[in-house]
């Protein structure tokens, strides 16, 4: 009977979730030191560092689609995802990073690619009561507005309050669906 395994593959995850939290480079070497074994277990589990980063990517996005509809008393639930993307910017800058600021393949397009958008295009005609075309024209501005915000946070050089960011988010999508 082979040995019990002591460190798991979530284990696995969760460090190597740590270590970008922590602006560390992830490799099997500086993983496996952070999780005080060597690099056997981590191919136990997977069969690559490539593997375990598609993995990371997975469960951070998944972190970060729950952070997302965590509702805010009192603001509407459009407006709260534009908060809550900004605010992930700002909380978890490397997260972040990973997310919407690292390289890609040519063909994706994360504008359109994101699990997130189909959500978020029927919330902004629902809220707004605008039709899809008109709510795929807001989605895209307005993404692109609060991921400025966000970039700018995330690399430390602006600071805004919430207040000050859910001012400017009302401004500019009442310009945008009043506005055309």
């Amino acid at each position: 009977m082979p040995p019990k395994t002591k460190i798991t593959k979530q284990d696995i995850i969760d460090k190597a979730i740590d270590l970008i939290r922590e602006e560390k480079t992830l490799t099997a070497a500086t993983l496996s030191k952070a999780l005080k074994c060597s690099t056997q277990p981590i191919f136990w589990s997977f069969n690559s560092m490539e593997d375990v980063k598609q993995e990371v990517f997975k469960q951070v996005h998944q972190m970060f689609s729950d952070f997302l509809r965590l509702p805010i008393e009192g603001v509407s639930l459009y407006k709260v995802m534009g908060i809550r993307y900004i605010q992930f910017a700002r909380e978890e800058r490397e997260l972040f990073k990973l997310l919407f600021m690292s390289e890609r393949s040519q063909n994706e397009n994360i504008l359109l690619s994101d699990s997130n958008v189909p959500f978020l295009i029927d919330l902004i005609s629902q809220t707004k009561s605008v039709d899809k075309d008109k709510a795929n024209e807001v989605y895209k501005i307005m993404w692109l507005f609060c991921h400025g915000i966000a970039t700018m946070l995330a690399m430390k050089t602006i600071e805004l309050t919430d207040l000050e960011v859910e001012e400017m988010l009302e401004t500019v999508c009442s310009g945008i669906v009043g506005g055309r």
